[in-house]
Parts: C-alpha cells; sequence; structure tokens
C-alpha cells in the first residue's frame, strides 16, 4: 500500500486486500493496487478491474489457507468527515457483492506531504461504519506459502 502511495502522492491510490476472514478477524495478508489502467485524479479512482481480477487470480492460491479479497484500501489526499464519499460506499457494496459478506476498508488520509494517518474500518452490509483497532503481528504464523520456502 505505501509503495503504492509513495508512486501516486497527488492523486488518489488504493486497490483490494486479500487475506482471511476468521471468527470475525479479518487477517490482512496482501494488498494490491488500483491496476495498471487504472484512472487517477486528485479526487477520483476507477480501478482497472480486469487487470486487479488477474492479479487476485496469481495470488489466491499461493497461500494456505488460500486467502480471498476482503476488502479495500484507499488514499484520500486531504481529511474527509464521513472518511467514505458515496462513490467509496458503492465500492464497498460491490466488493461486498462479490464475496457475499462484509468488508474492512484501511483509509490513508493525507496529513502533510510526506505523512499519512491510517484508519481501519469495518463496512457491514447495511452500510454502518466502524472505526477498529488494527494489530501488526507476524502473518508467518496464519498462512504459508504453498510453493518453496520463504
Amino acid at each position: 500500500m505505501m509503495t503504492d502511495i509513495s508512486r501516486y502522492p497527488n492523486v488518489e491510490a488504493g486497490g483490494l486486500i486479500l487475506g482471511i476472514k476468521e471468527d470475525n478477524i479479518y487477517y490482512v495478508i496482501e494488498a494490491i493496487e488500483a491496476g495498471d489502467d487504472a484512472s487517477r485524479s486528485a479526487g477520483t479512482l476507477l480501478c482497472d478491474e480486469k487487470n486487479m481480477i488477474h492479479m487476485i487470480s496469481t495470488l489466491v492460491n499461493i497461500y494456505d489457507p488460500q486467502i480471498d479479497v476482503i476488502g479495500v484500501w484507499h488514499k484520500h489526499n486531504n481529511c474527509n468527515n464521513p472518511p467514505f464519499s458515496d462513490t467509496d460506499m458503492e465500492l464497498h457494496k460491490k466488493i461486498q457483492g462479490w464475496i457475499n459478506s462484509d468488508v474492512i476498508s484501511i483509509l490513508f488520509q493525507k496529513i502533510d506531504d510526506s505523512e499519512y494517518k491510517m484508519k481501519v474500518f469495518f463496512i457491514d452490509k447495511q452500510g454502518s461504519i466502524i472505526e477498529k483497532d488494527f494489530l501488526i503481528m507476524d502473518i508467518n504464523n496464519i498462512v504459508k506459502y504453498r510453493f518453496g520456502h520463504y
């Protein structure tokens, strides 16, 4: 996520979060960007869905247990309140339709030229937004690569 944010400092950046949902806990394992042909502007990000689907299909099977889409991430170049636009909420609903589940949404809000605040939200199927705490941990205890060693 941070690599993509640094590549696009003045326009929107974002993508999908892949991982595992287990007992209402979301484990973030991978994050993919919006795709090679994404359309980016200061206030809008239109994802390259074909490229994203290709990236998802490449990543989901290399882990044991298999990972899947569990949410979205994106960056705002300003602090919005509420944190999500109507377009953001439409994307959350679209992802919920794909995975038939609630989603998490990681939001990076730009504070200054080199600093961002990261917020993690849970969005249920009714559109309720709940800000959540997050924990950074060693994912090797959760998943293993199916091929080779790390």
